[in-house]
């Protein structure tokens, strides 16, 4: 699961960057979470993995924040953007398809507890092998990142104008 974790075990903040470090816009939580292994912000837990599983409930569940770093489809291409996460009920059968509020949703229900949790995302363009994500993008995830756990557990509500100005 974890090709690199850097931080405190069971750090008050978790980032998690997610994604495929050979496919374009794919890297973009790699490669977010990657740069922030350097000088972990807050002191957080840094991880990156290809795909969320169930066994990131664990520590999700020992957190106070947990930041998701991910390129999404669907969103508007090129953008990075920031979306609070609720836990979602998990289905019995339910072995593929985790997301990260399913995970949230597991941590509740074994562990008894969810961090508040936030999306640090990027509208993907392309999944293609080779190049990388959008240098300007990835210093806003980082950016953000950083004042999110810069206020801790806050989390981010009321945060949108803040941020704004934080990576402009």
């Amino acid at each position: 699961m974890t090709v690199g974790a850097t931080g405190r075990e069971g750090a008050g903040i978790l980032v998690i960057g997610i994604g495929n470090p050979l496919r374009a816009d794919d890297a973009f939580g790699w490669v977010v979470a990657e740069r922030l292994e350097a000088d972990p912000p807050g002191g957080a837990r840094i991880l990156t993995l290809h795909a969320p599983g169930p066994e990131l409930s664990e520590p999700i569940a020992a957190a106070r924040l947990a930041i998701f770093v991910d390129a999404v489809v669907g969103e508007r291409p090129g953008e990075v953007f920031l979306r609070a996460l609720e836990p979602r009920p998990v289905e019995p059968s339910l072995s593929h398809g985790w997301d990260p509020e399913r995970i949230l949703g597991l941590a509740r229900e074994v562990y008894g507890r969810a961090p508040r949790a936030v999306l640090v995302g990027f509208g993907a363009r392309t999944f293609d092998l080779g190049g990388a994500p959008d240098p300007t993008a990835v210093e806003q995830g980082i950016a953000l990142v950083r004042v999110l756990a810069a206020r801790g557990e806050g989390g981010p509500d009321g945060m949108e104008e803040d941020l704004t100005r934080s990576t402009s």
